[in-house]
């Protein structure tokens, strides 16, 4: 590599070159990629940010998140949101209420869980509630009665997050998030005003 020489008192200083147009400043290129850089980083940093503080807020208020796969709540819960909901004993509960429940299982399968609105609710024996639900966008309610003690409360959703969350669970999710980490890593590593 060339050094230019400098005379200063009769000496030779050695000075690097730098990345520079013959105007001193920093070429087209190099500053595109720096405001591209801090852009993305930037970006990254609140959306980090934002997801630290929504999951904080859940894990304090005791929220639990659920996608919604289906369209029975539609218009008012569209598919593919995230309905963020609250345990409270089914004595809370008041018909006009968007709960959340598991729906009965005959076969010793996992129950899947079920968010719709309550119609009624009726004490069997102390403690216990027999809830009749209805989706929204259904025109009857539910086939039979949810018998619980607790439900979750719809406390509020976010749409599309549902449709991101499933995504990443899938194996072309997993990849995608894998080749955005890698990326962002890789415009972190390379900083070009940290090289000589």
């Amino acid at each position: 590599m060339k050094w230019p020489a400098k005379h200063v008192a009769n000496r030779v200083i050695a000075e690097p070159r730098r990345a520079v147009g013959d105007s001193g400043r920093p070429s087209g290129a190099l500053t595109l990629w720096r405001w591209f850089r801090s852009t993305l980083l930037s970006l990254s940093a609140v959306l980090g940010a934002i997801c630290a503080v929504a999951f904080g807020i859940a894990l304090v208020l005791g929220l639990k998140p659920l996608a919604v796969i289906s369209g029975s709540m539609e218009p008012t819960i569209p598919v593919g949101s995230v309905v963020f909901s609250r345990m409270v004993p089914a004595s809370e509960l008041h018909p006009g209420d968007i709960v959340t429940v598991a729906r009965p299982s005959n076969n010793g399968s996992q129950s899947q869980m079920v968010t719709h609105r309550l119609v009624t609710s009726t004490q069997t024996e102390p403690g216990f509630y027999e809830l009749v639900l209805k989706g929204d966008f259904n025109a009857d309610v539910d086939p039979q009665p949810y018998r619980v003690s607790a439900a979750g409360l719809c406390v509020w959703h976010l749409p599309w997050l549902g449709d991101v969350a499933i995504f990443l669970q899938s194996k072309s999710g997993l990849m995608t998030a894998a080749a955005l980490a890698a990326g962002l890593i890789a415009v972190f590593a390379f900083n070009p005003d940290s090289r000589a």
